[in-house]
């Protein structure tokens, strides 16, 4: 093998490592990133609209599900289910594998299925400051009274 050929050889391995290497961190990112709990853990959902809900799966954990339409009944009934398609496993980036069911026993229809569009990790600071804002305006509803 010639020297220039050897050389040409030493630097492609060198880029083709440098490059796994630097897709190997924007896994790693995208891995940190990826939030999943399973349909287990919910303890309970609260309905935010027709096309949103939140479920709580530990202490501090909240996800909220945003529908992908308008979903019937789903800011009333007091079940749901999550159909997930096999896996118990719910996770940011598997959204539209998911769905809600409303278990609603007063249905003529049975129940429905919405499937889910986005799911986010709610930060536990954003939900004080929700928490916060409601204390806030059930004050100086109170007061008005």
């Amino acid at each position: 093998m010639s020297r220039f050929s050897r050389n040409s050889l030493i630097v492609c391995v060198v880029l083709g490592l440098a490059a796994c290497a630097s897709s190997n961190e924007g896994t790693r990112s995208n891995a940190v990133a990826r939030e999943c709990f399973s349909a287990s853990q919910v303890r309970s959902f609260t309905p935010i609209d027709d096309t949103t809900v939140r479920v709580q799966t530990g202490r501090r954990d909240v996800y909220e599900l945003k529908l992908m339409h308008f979903c019937p009944n789903v800011d009333w009934t007091t079940q749901i289910g999550l159909s997930t398609g096999g896996s118990s496993w719910i996770c940011t980036d598997n959204a539209r594998s998911v769905e809600v069911v409303v278990l609603d026993r007063l249905a003529p229809i049975g129940p429905s299925s919405c499937r889910v569009n986005a799911i986010r990790k709610l930060d536990p600071a954003e939900l004080e400051a929700e928490q916060q804002t409601r204390a806030e305006l059930k004050a100086i509803k109170a007061a008005r009274q």
